[in-house]
């Protein structure tokens, strides 16, 4: 007797969403920040991220001036084209050698576009001016949805 059995396989290519890569973004090169970024500190998780489920990054540092930072902001880019943009208020006096850490979740929607995806994470004081800056960066391939019969 032969059976037809029909397996369903969610097939991925290749591995559908590469690890976040973190990189300092400097508009003078060479320049040391106002708000010096750790980078062994620093991190994101999940990574690799997880359709659905906030993207939660996590920065460290040291101010290097007495600052007021009055907000945090990030844009997001799939494929060179903004998807999203937003600052949040910290409203915040960092004195000079202080720590200073940012928490803050990325949503990621269930369904991620494919492309090249770039978020670029600024601190700014009261006169707009960027203390620091933090790019990140990931792959998400196509999703495939297969059918494959088996005969038995």
């Amino acid at each position: 007797m032969k059976c037809i059995l029909v397996l369903v396989l969610l097939v991925c290519v290749a591995s559908c969403i590469t690890p976040v890569k973190l990189s300092l973004c400097r508009t003078i090169p060479d320049s040391v920040p106002i708000y010096e970024i750790d980078m062994s500190t620093t991190y994101t998780e999940p990574d690799p991220i997880v359709r659905g489920e906030p993207l939660k990054f996590h920065l460290e540092g040291v101010m290097h001036q007495n600052q007021f930072v009055k907000d945090f902001c990030y844009k997001a880019y799939i494929n060179g084209k903004i998807i999203d943009d937003k600052c949040y208020k910290r409203n915040q006096l960092v004195y000079k050698d202080a720590e200073y850490t940012i928490d803050f979740n990325f949503d990621i929607p269930p369904y991620i576009p494919p492309g090249d995806w770039r978020i670029r994470l600024v601190v700014r004081n009261t006169n707009r001016k960027e203390l620091s800056c933090l790019g990140a960066t990931f792959h998400v391939e196509p999703q495939l949805n297969a059918t494959l019969p088996l005969m038995a």
